[in-house]
């Protein structure tokens, strides 16, 4: 069962939520940085392997860089409504997916599906993404599971037959990880941001190990599900101290997300905020688990 997917599109979902109140008209700010950044999306006479086949009736195919986020959410739906994934497997649906998804916003996927910044722009953008590889990928294939091995999603026994047989396979292979084990997948994702200190940096590393299964291997997936909301809590904190409920708009995102980011200084904040946390009901000591996960960052990002 992925459950980083689906705690992803919740943590996105409690994005949005909290900032509909400051939404932007139109490709201004934050949403047009994304517009003019990204490329152009062409699906018809792309390989079926590269994007799923489209029907040339629907004329969904292509994505402009002067389209507003809403515009090409609205295009890449209807893309995904005509796409015939015939003869493809489900790693190769996935990175269909992904790929158009990482073309129509200027390759930003890691750091969007992080959740850890951007306004309601990328919460929407992470969010219809989720629902896309459910519906073309995860919901089929746990089906598939279940009528092949009698197991349901949702119990342990699936959650261990899913973590032998798939694992973090198909995001693995869309970020340019397979074949690699756990370990040499985070290894390379270190090496990958090594160098580089901006927040949009930060984001993207946090979001490739989130995807990756780096987290959630190491303290399972509810601890790694409320880690990645104190990150999230503590950037917002020490970015926009005066932010109205403490969530910042896309525009303001925009404007900070390409400055160097301070990783000894957020660490120690990050300490901080774990003295103050109240804990209850774990099985596991859970504080220091993520003050052992704040030093592991804290390294990488050295």
């Amino acid at each position: 069962m992925n459950l980083t997917r689906i705690g992803l599109e919740n943590r996105a979902k409690a994005v949005a939520n909290r900032t509909s109140a400051v939404r932007r008209a139109g490709a201004s700010g934050f949403a047009a940085q994304m517009s003019q950044m990204a490329d152009t999306v062409t699906i018809s006479g792309q390989a079926p392997q590269e994007a799923g086949r489209v029907s040339q009736a629907a004329g969904p195919g292509v994505i402009l860089p002067a389209d507003s986020i809403q515009t090409k959410l609205e295009k890449l739906q209807k893309i995904a409504e005509a796409a015939d994934y015939a003869g493809m497997d489900y790693e190769e649906i996935y990175c269909a997916i992904w790929d158009r998804y990482q073309k129509a916003f200027g390759g930003k996927m890691p750091a969007i599906t992080s959740c850890l910044i951007g306004g309601e722009d990328w919460a929407e953008i992470n969010n219809q993404f989720v629902r896309e590889v459910n519906q073309a990928v995860y919901d089929p294939l746990f089906r598939e599971i279940a009528d092949e091995t009698g197991l349901q999603k949702g119990t342990p026994e699936f959650s261990e037959y899913w973590k032998e047989h798939y694992g973090r396979r198909f995001s693995a292979a869309a970020l340019g990880y397979g074949g690699m084990t756990a370990e040499e997948r985070e290894q390379a994702v270190r090496e990958k941001y090594a160098g580089r200190h901006s927040l949009y940096d930060f984001a993207s590393m946090m979001g490739e190990l989130s995807d990756l299964g780096a987290f959630s291997g190491k303290m399972g997936d509810s601890a790694a599900f409320s880690f990645l909301n104190m990150v999230q809590r503590e950037l917002a904190r020490q970015y926009f101290p005066d932010a109205e409920n403490g969530c910042p708009s896309d525009g303001e995102w925009a404007r900070v997300m390409y400055q160097p980011f301070d990783a000894g200084k957020f660490a120690q904040k990050l300490k901080e905020s774990l003295k103050d946390a109240r804990f209850e009901n774990w099985g596991l000591d859970i504080r220091n688990v993520f003050d052992n996960a704040i030093d592991s960052l804290l390294s990488a990002l050295a």
